[in-house]
């Protein structure tokens, strides 16, 4: 079995243009925009292992400090070709895990 694809997704370090809020924030829309569901970036000023942004899974899904501020993803799920749901709600029906 050959490995998968993968991409960096580094968050920058919050200055005096942006918070570590609204990067986390941002960072979360462009994965949503990517197809992810559930996932989101979470930014804290106090520190989880030495870093301030997280990866939260989802719900039920663990929560991952971000060394380095970043995350390794599938590449191959962010790549994949969407299939339209014409279930008539404007869905898309995704598949594949993203990390």
């Amino acid at each position: 079995m050959k490995p998968t694809m993968n991409v960096w997704i580094e968050l920058q370090e919050p200055d005096e243009n942006y918070t570590g809020e609204e990067i986390a924030d941002h960072a979360t829309k462009m994965i949503r925009r990517l197809g992810s569901e559930r996932g989101y970036f979470q930014f804290s000023p106090n520190k989880m292992k030495g870093c301030h942004y997280r990866y939260i899974a989802g719900p039920e899904g663990g929560i991952t400090p971000l060394a380095d501020n970043g995350k390794w993803f599938n590449l191959e799920y962010f790549g994949r070709d969407l299939k339209q749901n014409y279930s008539g709600r404007g869905t898309m029906t995704v598949e594949g895990t993203i990390s």
